[in-house]
């Protein structure tokens, strides 16, 4: 699912959101207003916060086109949602750290509101 820069996110507890099967979190920069014309070699960081600004979720993500309209892509496996609760507020952040200066952008952020899939571990 593609996700504007400043959109929510919609998760349900305990599911996967992977590439193949058409449910990777991807962002994708047609503006250029990301700082940086290449991000051949930067980093992806997701975070999802609490309402308290407790990180509960930190995982990495890829850059899939580095150049022109950039897209970086998040994978989430049901050990990721799992720990998210349906009841908490959260939100999120997307940042970029280019290799090249050590530079750490916010590129997008936005609320994540967690639905319950049914399914209990």
């Amino acid at each position: 699912m593609t996700i504007t820069s400043t959109g929510s996110i919609e998760l349900r507890q305990y599911d996967d959101y992977h590439n193949t099967e058409g449910r990777s979190l991807d962002w994708s920069n047609s503006d250029g207003d990301w700082g940086a014309d290449d991000i051949t070699d930067a980093s992806v960081e997701f975070l999802i916060r609490d309402s308290a600004g407790n990180v509960k979720l930190e995982v990495d993500g890829v850059v899939v086109t580095p150049t022109g309209t950039q897209v970086v892509r998040v994978v989430l496996a049901n050990t990721d949602t799992a720990d998210l609760t349906t009841t908490a507020n959260y939100t999120y952040q997307l940042r970029l750290i280019l290799d090249t200066s050590l530079r750490q952008e916010t590129i997008a952020t936005g609320v994540v509101v967690v639905t319950n899939s049914g399914f209990t571990s």
